[in-house]
Order: structure tokens, then sequence, then C-alpha cells
């Protein structure tokens, strides 16, 4: 994700907070599901290496929640898994101008290694992140906002039902 897209996604939180009913989201092409905010646009951005971040915005007065899927060059090996998760980790938190406050290394569906971490964004709230890492495919979900949106059940919810597919 680059600095525009966050940017974009952390000036969405004046006041406000209505909960968006959650409806099932999926996506063929990267082979995953979760529950999403209805109201979610497409969005895509070119990357380096000739990838492209296939991205589902969905925004509110109080924040925002965020899943893209991008297909990897190569799947990474078991040897280089945990740099490849903490690189894209790292670059994430960067963005957001964040700082860890927690860290859970995951596996999801028994097999798909990733992480969950709940950092500090500087000066505006809070963000949920999971990043997952399946075959070739890199997923990143993210909930960003005020306290009260990112710590509110229906964030959760998005988080947990979060599925690769294939």
């Amino acid at each position: 994700m680059t600095r525009t897209a966050l940017f974009a996604l952390l000036l969405l939180f004046p006041a406000g907070m209505q909960a968006q009913e959650l409806k099932e989201f999926s996506s063929a092409e990267g082979n995953y599901k979760l529950l999403f905010p209805p109201n979610a646009r497409a969005m895509n951005q070119k990357l380096p290496m000739n990838m492209e971040l296939k991205m589902q915005i969905a925004e509110s007065p109080e924040g925002a929640a965020f899943v893209s899927y991008t297909k990897l060059p190569a799947a990474p090996t078991e040897a280089n898994m945990d740099q490849m998760l903490d690189s894209t980790r790292d670059g994430m938190l960067k963005n957001l101008g964040a700082k860890v406050q927690k860290e859970t290394k995951l596996m999801l569906q028994g097999k798909y290694p990733g992480r969950e971490i709940l950092a500090e964004v500087t000066g505006k709230g809070l963000a949920r992140i999971r990043i997952i890492s399946a075959g070739d495919g890199l997923y990143n979900i993210l909930i960003v906002g005020k306290k009260e949106y990112v710590e509110r059940d229906q964030s959760g919810k998005i988080l947990s039902s979060f599925e690769i597919t294939k």
C-alpha cells in the first residue's frame, strides 16, 4: 500500500458512530471472502515489479476498512516467510505513521501464516491489521480510525471473517 492510499484513508474520520451492516464480499480473482461494509469501492494500484494491489475500501465518518490482494512474482519460501511478513508490516506502519502496541503471529485456516497487529496511529487513533500469506497471494485487512471505531465488534467481525477460498 502506498503512502497516497494510506493518507487518503487517514483523512476520513471526523465524527459520528454509525454501524454499517456487513455483507459477504468475495473476490474470485483473489480467492478470498469476508464480511465487509456494502458501500465499498474498488481501487487498483500499480506496484513495482509489475505487480498490482487490488483493494476494496469502505469509508465511514469515523474510520475506514480496507482489504487488499497482491499476486506476488513467486510464493515466499518457509525460510523467507517471516522476513516478507515483517517487511509488509513495517511498510504499512511507516505509511500510517503508526507504532505497534501488540503483535501476534497467526495461522489462518491452519495453513496460511500471518500477523495480527494493533497499532497506534499518531494523532489519529488506532489501526488493526491482518497480513496473510497464501501461496503467491499477499492479503492485507486494515481497520483504521478513531479508537471507538477500531475497537467495536463490527471491526473484529471484518477481521475474523476473512477466509482464503482456493
